[in-house]
């Protein structure tokens, strides 16, 4: 597992963390996207699934485990991940 506090811009991610909070929003020129805030023992990371109804991305709710795929970018001067895949972990797997 690669904790939050050691990733960097462009490394690519596949791991599981907690989704800490999650919101669906909408872009300027109305493109539905998900935000969320993933979690790990070393910190928190912004992360946005850019589209939220591509195959690949499941459902799952804030305070879930979840298993994540995408790159880290840099937003603004902050880290942030772009999500390509996401999956809600069982119980029992974390």
């Amino acid at each position: 597992m690669r904790y939050i506090e050691t990733l960097k811009e462009g490394d690519r991610v596949s791991d599981i963390y907690l989704c800490k909070h999650k919101l669906s929003a909408v872009t300027k020129t109305g493109k539905s996207y998900d935000s969320m805030i993933l979690q790990d023992k070393t910190g928190n990371m912004d992360a946005k699934i850019w589209d939220p109804n591509s195959l690949g991305i499941d459902e799952f709710e804030a305070m879930d485990y979840v298993e994540v795929m995408g790159d880290v970018t840099s937003f603004q001067s902050t880290l942030q991940l772009n999500v390509k895949r996401v999956r809600k972990v069982e119980e029992g797997y974390v």
